[in-house]
């Protein structure tokens, strides 16, 4: 589950997510546009993978492009793992 809000008040921030396979192949993408600060709740993507068209991901990337906007973009990737186990990590920004 992806988790992303841009951090301005009352603008609009699109981003462009993608799934990579782990040797970097480009597996699906897609376009959206997300809530801003002044919303109520934060955008939540349930199975980004299998939204983007990907039956599933073993140690693959989800990588998160902001195309539009002008404030910050915020997220977090919740992975729930088959035999139980769930991760959350923030992303990276290189």
């Amino acid at each position: 589950n992806l988790i992303l809000q841009g951090l301005e008040d009352g603008g609009v921030t699109e981003v462009l997510i993608e799934i990579f396979s782990p040797d970097g192949t480009l597996l699906g993408t897609r376009a959206f546009t997300i809530n801003g600060e002044g919303a109520l709740r934060a955008s939540t993507f349930v199975d980004v993978v299998g939204l983007l068209g990907v039956a599933s991901l073993d140690g693959g990337q989800v990588r998160v492009t902001k195309t539009a906007g002008t404030g910050i973009l915020w997220g977090v990737l919740a992975t729930v793992y088959a035999d139980g186990p769930l991760s959350v990590a923030t992303g990276a920004n290189p």
